[in-house]
């Protein structure tokens, strides 16, 4: 017989543990300018897509115009995204032929 509620917990740790390798970490800026120094955000702008420091309120919005935020992915593919200091802005790009 199965024991459920070792099953439950075994599923709580294993969740648990994924949840530091799919929740972002926060990169903050205090200057958000210093954002362009990130070989990420300079490749973007090379590549000639727009940038743009948004309200995080106003993301789901801007999601459904075509903005995505700028994610940068270490080597092992943990994600992190650029906020200024009070977690206010969120950095979001928008590929440079895409128009809505």
């Amino acid at each position: 017989m199965i024991d459920l509620a070792a099953l439950g917990s075994l599923f709580v740790e294993i969740f648990g543990a994924s949840k530091e390798w799919t929740e972002p970490k926060i990169a903050r800026f205090d200057p958000v300018d210093e954002a362009n120094k990130e070989p990420i955000v300079r490749d973007l702008m090379v590549r000639g897509d727009k940038l743009q420091w948004v309200n995080e309120m106003r993301l789901r919005e801007l999601k459904r115009n075509g903005w995505t935020p700028v994610v940068e992915r270490d080597r092992i593919g943990r994600p992190t995204v650029f906020m200024d200091r009070l977690s206010e802005l969120i950095l979001v790009n928008r590929p440079k032929g895409e128009r809505r």
